[in-house]
Formats: structure tokens, sequence, C-alpha cells
């Protein structure tokens, strides 16, 4: 299984919070621009909260692999 880049799983946990906090106004100008229900706002954080927790362990390795190179 391939590795993703920690600032990948950084990046889509911020995305996912920002549209999360943002003004219904908003939130429905994402919702119609994807095409996709009220829901996928939930779904998309859950789905970015789930990667980024695998991030402090990724991050960890990342610094241990530098200091032995």
């Amino acid at each position: 299984m391939a590795t993703i880049d920690p600032s990948f799983r950084r990046r889509l946990l911020v995305e996912s919070l920002t549209v999360l906090t943002a003004d219904p106004s908003v939130q429905v100008t994402w919702l119609e621009g994807y095409g996709v229900p009220a829901d996928e706002i939930a779904l998309d954080f859950d789905n970015a909260f789930g990667v980024s927790e695998q991030l402090p362990n990724v991050l960890r390795e990342a610094a241990l692999d530098h200091c032995v190179s």
C-alpha cells in the first residue's frame, strides 16, 4: 500500500475544515459545485480526519528516517 504524503493529509484536513466551518451560503455553493448532497460535507471531514489520524505516526517515522540517514 502506498504511503500518503503528510502534506497531502494535512491539506485534506484543512480543506474539509474550511468547508465544515464555512457560512451556510458558502457550503451550498460548494455542494452545488460538486453536485453532491449535504451529508457529503460531513463525509469529507470524516475521511480527512481518518487520514489525518495517521499523520503523527507518519511524521515521527519521517523524522526517524531523517535521523538515520
